[in-house]
């Protein structure tokens, strides 16, 4: 039978594309890249450094940084991403747009219209084109870094089109233990877990304990109301429940307890 052979060869081509915890800097694909569903907007870089001098251990053979691309940060979709050396030349934030347009080169943004209208909007008022947000990832137990520049920069790169962090869900019952470091606190150990990947939803546990919710919903519920919505001329007169039957409370972080939630 010939499907045997074939996919050996399209998982042995996956194997191959795929970056490796070396190529990323020591962080982990696995914790960051899908073996199966490709993420809309987000992709992973791992960029290998300049090794023309020569390394101890034998492993450094490029005589310029490398690069690899993961689209969508699924497994299956790795490759080479050629033209990044002489962006990691560059200095300053400018670094960043020259990133977004090679990605730009490569696949088609996920929402070309948005997209362009908030390049437009960004330059309308006097900022940079840039649309997308780059995170380095300098260890799996710690939140990633926010660039604010390339130059000099190796290791893992998460690259998110609408600008925003979101941690990636990776599979279904994907665990990631997690040390987040408040200010003036102290660290706060924590787990997340992958429940679903469409909608994205992540559970995360310790982080409130059962006199924390106690203190929120005591806050919260003398002020809880009826959600409203905003009708259209032939809507006006109708019960808002006809399209949202939920209640809302936005919450002022306005106590120390809530501030030091909305810190870590």
């Amino acid at each position: 039978m010939e499907w045997p052979i074939r996919l050996w060869l399209f998982l042995a081509g996956v194997a191959a594309n795929m970056p490796s915890k070396e190529d990323c800097g020591g962080a982990d694909p696995d914790a960051w890249i899908s073996p199966t569903r490709a993420s809309r907007g987000f992709h992973v870089i791992c960029i290998s450094p300049d090794c023309s001098a020569g390394s101890d251990s034998g492993h450094c053979k490029a005589s310029e940084p490398t690069a690899k691309v993961c689209w969508g940060a699924v497994k299956s979709d790795c490759q080479e991403l050629p033209g990044l050396a002489s962006i990691l030349a560059e200095e300053g934030p400018d670094s960043l747009v020259s990133l977004q347009d090679l990605l730009a080169e490569g696949r088609p943004v996920a929402n070309p219209r948005r997209f362009e209208r908030l390049l437009k909007a960004r330059l309308k008022h006097g900022k940079r084109p840039l649309n997308y947000a780059f995170f380095a990832v300098e260890d799996d137990t710690q939140t990633p870094r926010r660039l604010e520049s390339l130059t000099g920069q190796s290791g893992m790169i998460l690259a998110f089109e609408g600008g925003a962090f979101v941690w990636p869900g990776v599979r279904v019952g994907f665990r990631r233990n997690m040390t987040i470091r408040p200010a003036n606190a102290p660290p706060i150990e924590l787990q997340m877990e992958t429940r679903s990947l469409q909608p994205l939803v992540v559970e995360i546990s310790s982080f409130l304990d059962a006199s924390d919710c106690q203190h929120i919903i005591d806050k919260a519920l003398p002020h809880v109301e009826k959600s409203t919505v905003k009708h259209m001329d032939h809507d006006v007169g109708k019960p808002d429940a006809n399209w949202r039957t939920s209640s809302t409370y936005f919450m002022q972080s306005d106590d120390s307890f809530l501030h030091f939630k909305k810190g870590a």
